[in-house]
């Protein structure tokens, strides 16, 4: 019923807002982490590293989803090294 689904939805947007909170605390420590590698000269990619921990997290969902999961931490994956990048550019 249009009822049930607006539950549903309203249930959605709470944890999106959950899912927002953690996103910008996580993008936070990214930019730690660049201030910390470019005082130490270090390169931001390091594949090896990435691949352990998306499998990681994959390993860790449910079984069902784990495509799933594993396509949403490559996206953050990405999405934090290219604002490692912009942070390391602005620092220069």
């Amino acid at each position: 019923s249009m009822i049930e689904l607006k539950k549903c939805r309203d249930k959605i947007d709470g944890i999106d807002r959950e899912i927002l909170k953690l996103f910008e605390e996580r993008m936070h420590v990214v930019r730690d982490v660049a201030d910390i590698k470019k005082a130490n000269g270090i390169g931001i990619c390091d594949s090896v590293r990435e691949r352990e921990l998306i499998k990681e997290k994959k390993d860790m969902g449910e079984g069902e989803l784990s495509e799933y999961v594993e396509a949403l931490f490559e996206k953050i994956m990405e999405l934090s090294k290219q604002y490692q990048s912009r942070c390391l550019e602005e620092k220069l």
